[in-house]
């Protein structure tokens, strides 16, 4: 089978290509790694941990995908949800 026809058989039942789902689940781990409460990291870590080449690639997937920064996405959680301050890199420790 050609990789044309197996991404067309993906994206008649999965609904997006292979290469656009692979994205929205790296979205997905990075958003959950960002709001997660757990952790208190930096975004060139979780762009590390989600595969992106840099802080500045996962910071355009993010805005690509959601409209929005990681900051923001980070803010606009509940407190309870949050138990860490999200830092970007170079940003000083408290």
């Amino acid at each position: 089978m050609r990789r044309r026809r197996l991404e067309a058989l993906f994206r008649e039942q999965v609904g997006v290509t292979p290469k656009a789902l692979a994205r929205i689940l790296r979205f997905h781990r990075a958003f959950r790694l960002i709001v997660d409460g757990t952790r208190d990291t930096g975004l060139a870590a979780v762009a590390a941990d989600c595969g992106c080449s840099d802080q500045s690639h996962l910071t355009r997937e993010i805005r690509a995908l959601s409209g929005s920064t990681p900051r923001r996405l980070h803010l606009r959680m509940p407190a309870t949800g949050r138990a860490h301050s999200f830092k970007s890199v170079g940003q000083a420790s408290p």
